[in-house]
């Protein structure tokens, strides 16, 4: 998608109706929009995305079983926004995991305490 589209580029009325996500993607909002856009930036894309409404033959929305009889038939794969959250989630505690290792790198003699204090969990690095 062209960085200079606007909504005036988009004729309406019609079926297509632009949509603009969260800057938090699917960790701000469990919403098929930023689920879209969530997945063309973590494959180095433009953050920007189609979605469609699949629709049954009897013209109801497609649900989940419905869905994945789709996928099946067309060879299509199916991923879940709770799935993206979980994988965006674990990429985000294994860079904040290498940022922390690099941190701590750098010190001579680093050590570790660990305590509760009320209902928290703290780390001390000394």
């Amino acid at each position: 998608m062209s960085q200079d589209v606007t909504f005036d580029d988009v004729v309406t009325p019609g079926h297509i109706f632009p949509l603009v996500a969260k800057e938090g993607g699917v960790l701000e909002r469990a919403g098929h929009t930023e689920a879209g856009c969530d997945l063309t930036r973590l494959a180095g894309l433009e953050p920007a995305a189609v979605i469609v409404e699949i629709i049954n033959q009897d013209g109801e929305m497609a649900r989940r079983n419905d869905l994945m009889k789709f996928a099946d038939t067309h060879n299509l794969k199916v991923g879940t926004i709770d799935a993206l959250i979980k994988y965006i989630k674990s990429q985000e505690a294994v860079e904040n995991k290498s940022k922390n290792e690099s941190e701590v790198e750098n010190l001579e003699e680093t050590v570790a305490y660990e305590y509760d204090e009320s209902d928290e969990r703290t780390v001390e690095l000394i």
